[in-house]
């Protein structure tokens, strides 16, 4: 059952009473000043690593003030294996500054975050991410988490996702987001960033991290590492191990992300939505209008199939820090990844692929019937789900002559009215056109 760890997992660091404790509002951080210097750590997520500033007097210090303060809390060896890099920060009242920042991975952040936040010096942000990191433990200690997937560019990546149930706790956390101090946002990169896409990828990512690290130690969950390589369990074997990409084909991952989304049923209830195929609904065009609209679908495997329209996907909400939040932000995604590669099959959807939120196409006469004729077999064959006026569907066995025009020549001299050189070409036009029958049948 999702959330539910056959075996107890062993975990390192403290650990939360409640979630109710980890969401008390961050007080005030500290900071210390002799008169001529006030030093203060700052910490922001860019969706993959905790990133950690020393400021002075509100100007970033270098690396080696940066590291020595990080040393303060963590220690000079912690601090020593953190690796470093210089990044843009916009401070108040400030110009945009380079600024040298220590990465912290996900379970360093996890790890040495609390100490961090004990310093005199410890910013709002520094405490508003331990209070966090608080409640990714709490959710493993508990075993309130569930094995899912996500897509991560061209691939499909397995991951282990916190589980905040109950309406007051999600409410809580949202407001706690929105609470979040603004220098968590003072990289330009993430001034855009919503702080509650924020909070949800470092729950996301912190919870996933803990759980690997629990799992990585245990001779009994690396069997699953040596067994035949089924789909489902390559799925295990990369919620299990390093690298969290799950191998295999288009088909045969596409396949396996429905399957996954059916089975977390349950706790995302969007079940209705799994199994599910991109769909066409062609309609003809009202009196006087000559546009042929198709319209975007969502369709269910069954003999009733469950029908979810693009508009209605695309107004379908539910908050990111909850399981059933992250589904429809996975099934959203999978509509514009499978209308790309329908495109290949339907040439008239590139017009669309840069919209954000595409609900259907117009088409023109000539394109509507190329779709009736030809499209629409091609996007079947494919596995998309079409529908089509009645009259507009061809006979079982009817007879049918597909033609494809293609020039004599590369530079096309014979649509110029020039004849190419040749016995062929002149036989052809002799034959009464440029389009006679030894032209067009081969």
């Amino acid at each position: 059952m999702p959330g539910k760890a056959g075996r107890q997992l062993e975990l390192s660091g403290g650990i939360s009473n409640t979630l109710f404790r980890s969401l008390r509002r961050v007080e005030p951080g500290g900071g210390h000043s002799n008169g001529r210097s006030y030093r203060m750590l700052i910490a922001f997520w860019d969706t993959a690593d905790l990133l950690i500033a020393s400021l002075d007097n509100g100007r970033p210090v270098d690396i080696a003030r940066l590291r020595e303060d990080f040393a303060q809390a963590v220690g000079a060896s912690a601090s020593a294996r953190v690796p470093d890099a210089v990044i843009d920060l916009h401070l108040p009242d400030a110009p945009t500054v380079d600024a040298p920042v220590l990465r912290l991975t996900p379970l360093d952040a996890v790890d040495l975050i609390a100490p961090l936040a004990t310093l005199a010096g410890a910013s709002d942000s520094l405490l508003f991410w331990a209070k966090l990191a608080d409640i990714a433990r709490t959710c493993v200690a508990t075993h309130q988490f569930y094995p899912s997937v996500r897509r991560e560019g061209d691939h499909l990546a397995a991951l282990w996702q916190p589980l905040v149930g109950g309406r007051d706790e999600v409410q809580r956390l949202e407001k706690f987001a929105l609470a979040m101090p603004g220098v968590c946002r003072c990289a330009p990169l993430l001034k855009d960033a919503h702080p509650l896409r924020l909070v949800e990828t470092f729950l996301s990512e912190t919870t996933d991290a803990l759980i690997r690290r629990a799992a990585r130690t245990d001779e009994f969950f690396l069997r699953v590492h040596q067994r035949p390589a089924a789909s489902d369990v390559r799925w295990l074997s990369a919620l299990l191990g390093d690298n969290r990409v799950i191998e295999g084909d288009d088909f045969e991952l596409r396949k396996l992300a429905d399957d996954i989304y059916q089975w977390l049923t349950p706790i995302t209830d969007a079940g209705e939505q799994a199994n599910a195929r991109l769909g066409f609904r062609m309609s003809e065009p009202p009196e006087n209008e000559t546009q042929w609209a198709v319209e975007f679908r969502i369709v269910g495997d069954g003999d009733v199939p469950t029908i979810l329209t693009a508009e209605n996907l695309w107004k379908q909400q539910a908050s990111p820090l909850t399981s059933l939040g992250r589904t429809i932000g996975e099934r959203q995604k999978k509509l514009l990844e499978d209308l790309k590669t329908a495109s290949e099959f339907f040439p008239p959807l590139e017009r669309i692929l840069i919209q954000d939120q595409p609900l259907g196409i117009m088409l023109s006469p000539v394109e509507a019937f190329a779709f009736m004729r030809s499209w629409a077999v091609a996007l079947e064959d494919n596995g998309f789900h079409v529908d089509v006026p009645d009259w507009a569907t061809p006979e079982s066995g009817e007879l049918s002559l597909r033609l494809s025009l293609t020039p004599v020549e590369p530079d096309d001299e014979v649509l110029d009215g020039v004849v190419p050189d040749g016995p062929q070409n002149v036989h052809a036009l002799a034959a009464g056109g440029l389009v006679g029958l030894d032209s067009l049948v081969r």
